[in-house]
């Protein structure tokens, strides 16, 4: 009799995990990361893996610096990473494949954001976890990065109480995530800063030679000691990345991580992006705010950034079918209607804009050698815009339509307006 118990029981728990694991997956809602995910537990090499959190991804294209270099560049970010995530990251792709070099960046290296990670902001962090496919892997990982309290609620989806009904999104027409994204999230362009760049780019440097470290918190350090010597020891090369803000203060955490790195001889590079702001050409409108660069601005940095990757493997950059970024400006019209332009910047390329208006196509300017976009909304009118901009090389005009041809650009591909 208590033989056959254990063994309903037995039952019961083994066609319930196998009833709540189906559930999981039919309603499983993914995110940006999933695609980049995907490709790396598929197994399809990867050449260079760009790794971090918020900086990274509104900062760097891997799609156009995969086309301009020749390469295959992927994207794993997440909103607020810090270090000891990024690790957990390294060690599950590790388990599928090995990159051949890896770019960081390094602002999941600054501050004490663990505690608040851990805390009010932990939904950020499920972003990156929801990707990770094995669940023996997953929990290694969420067992590390969460308070054991969240570790459920981390492993799985359906236990979300806040998510229960956004999974029938899944069977509308929205679509959670875009495939072709590469992990780059396109972000406003609207804030001006009041900053005089190449003043900005002198004094940061100044305080970079002064030599003076800001020391970075001990976790912080422990971990990215772990991350280099554990691509050290699968023979990754890493490149230490760091996207431009508009805060001086970042100059003493440089100063403390190349101290750190000299201890490894797998760090080939240290770039810091703030110290050639000016020569980039950014200016300040490139940010949306003080630390995260908007479309313009993540497209000076990335052709910037391109180009100096494709020097160090003795290759010519090619942007110019590879290549564009964007602005947009909205001006208030006296008669209470909104003006909108979106711009593109490209060389020797055709431009195709089409504009939607609540999923239904309202518009098309057909491939011309116009590269802006102008339209006008009724302010008391909700409408639900999208515009799209796609490209084709201008010495590959003669074939038209060929979707072959065609170039998305993953930042600027959909750009959304809502005028409520």
């Amino acid at each position: 009799m208590k033989c056959r118990n254990v063994l309903r029981a037995i039952s019961f728990i083994i066609v319930f995990c196998i009833l709540f694991l189906t559930c999981e997956n039919i309603f499983f809602n993914k995110n940006q990361l999933t695609p980049v995910w995907e490709k790396v537990q598929r197994g399809e090499e990867i050449d260079i893996l760009i790794m971090g959190n918020s900086h990274a991804y509104t900062s760097l294209d891997a799609a156009v610096l995969s086309q301009a270099a020749g390469l295959d560049v992927e994207l794993l970010g997440s909103p607020s990473q810090y270090m000891e995530q990024t690790l957990e990251n390294l060690k599950v792709v590790l388990n599928y494949q090995s990159p051949k070099y890896i770019i960081l960046e390094i602002n999941a290296l600054y501050g004490d954001n663990k505690e608040k990670m851990q805390g009010e902001s932990r939904g950020f962090q499920l972003q990156n976890s929801d990707g990770i496919e094995n669940y023996c892997y997953k929990f290694q990982s969420v067992v590390n990065t969460y308070k054991p309290v969240d570790v459920l609620t981390a492993m799985f989806q359906l236990v979300r109480p806040v998510n229960m009904w956004t999974r029938w999104e899944k069977f509308s027409e929205r679509k959670d995530y875009i495939k072709d994204a590469n992990g780059f999230r396109g972000t406003g362009s609207f804030a001006v800063l009041s900053i005089e760049m190449q003043e900005f780019q002198d004094a940061y440097q100044s305080k970079y030679f002064e030599g003076k470290k800001t020391e970075l918190t001990d976790y912080n350090e422990a971990a990215f000691r772990d991350f280099l010597n554990l691509a050290q020891k699968n023979n990754i090369e890493v490149w230490i990345y760091k996207a431009p803000t508009t805060r001086t203060a970042y100059a003493g955490y440089t100063c403390a991580v190349e101290e750190i790195c000299r201890d490894y001889e797998n760090v080939a590079y240290i770039d810091d992006m703030h110290m050639v702001a000016a020569d980039i050409g950014l200016t300040g409108g490139d940010w949306y705010d003080s630390g995260h660069l908007s479309r313009s601005g993540a497209g000076k940095v990335t052709q910037y950034y391109g180009q100096l990757m494709a020097e160090r493997f003795g290759r010519t950059a090619d942007f110019a079918s590879a290549f564009a970024y964007q602005t947009e400006t909205v001006a208030e019209n006296p008669d209470g209607t909104y003006s909108y332009a979106m711009k593109n910047y490209s060389k020797d390329c055709l431009y195709q804009f089409k504009m939607y208006v609540d999923g239904i196509l309202q518009d098309v300017q057909e491939y011309s050698e116009k590269n802006v976009y102008e339209c006008e909304y009724d302010i008391r009118i909700n409408q639900n815009c999208q515009i799209y901009c796609s490209m084709i090389p201008g010495r590959d005009a003669d074939l038209g339509d060929n979707s072959a041809s065609r170039i998305y650009l993953s930042f600027m591909k959909q750009n959304e307006c809502v005028i409520e």
